[in-house]
């Protein structure tokens, strides 16, 4: 004779099974058998923004690729996606700032992931003085678009040195301050001429370059310049030395 005990394990366990039954029929129906439609895997309406410092480049110009992921069952031939400028939200300007989009864009088959080249334009004095905004939406065409909330990102640039993805990279900035201290848009311009790199653009490899020797001598050697010189920063501070 079944026990009490028994008989709750054994609906605990139905209830269990159905859930996890409709759960993967609900996730097939997304993987399998929706619509073919494109979305920005990268990006979402709390994170929308790509920093882009053109200083680092030598050429006028910059290609920046915007990676757009398919949802849905990968093409059986290359199907058309269109972008579109969201003016309300841009202050680039066409033609000075950044090269025309195509009207539509091939997402290849057999593929889940395309990257889309957007053509950054320098020169312009503007950019020394600050950031302006690229905004790009994606726009439905062959393919539809996917997920509301992952349509749009904002590219931000300028052809000043500034934190690759803003104030709270890295978590607050903890690794780059632990190697180089406060951080400067000057002092960003001496570690890129000491090592001609520029600074990772995201906290794991921040991190990584944190147990670097090579970043770590770099660190050694900035610090060492600025306790013997006097280093102005662009807001007319003396970068102390960190080391």
């Amino acid at each position: 004779m079944k026990t009490l005990l028994d008989m709750k394990t054994n609906i605990i366990i139905l209830f269990l099974g159905i859930f996890l039954l409709c759960a993967c029929e609900k996730n097939e129906r997304l993987v399998y058998t929706s619509e073919a439609s494109v979305f920005f895997k990268d990006f979402s309406t709390e994170t929308d923004s790509l920093m882009v410092s053109l200083a680092t480049k030598k050429a006028g110009t910059d290609t920046v690729f915007i990676k757009v992921n398919l949802l849905g069952q990968s093409l059986n031939t290359p199907t058309k996606f269109g972008l579109e400028i969201v003016e309300a939200l841009t202050t680039a300007e066409e033609n000075v700032h950044y090269m025309p989009l195509m009207e539509s864009y091939l997402f290849p088959k057999d593929t889940f992931m395309f990257e889309v080249p957007v053509l950054l334009v320098k020169g312009d004095d503007l950019l020394k003085k600050q950031t302006v905004t690229l905004a790009v939406k994606l726009k439905a065409d062959e393919l539809e678009t996917a997920y509301p909330d992952k349509q749009l990102v904002r590219i931000i640039y300028s052809d000043m040195f500034m934190p690759p993805v803003g104030n709270d990279n890295y978590g607050n900035m903890t690794y780059f301050v632990r190697l180089f201290g406060v951080y400067s848009q000057k002092k960003h311009q001496m570690i890129f001429e000491y090592l001609n790199e520029d600074l990772p653009t995201t906290r794991y490899a921040m991190y990584h370059k944190y147990y670097d020797p090579v970043w770590q001598a770099c660190s050694e050697a900035l610090s060492t310049y600025c306790s013997e010189n006097t280093v102005i920063d662009e807001n007319g501070n003396q970068i102390l030395p960190w080391r």
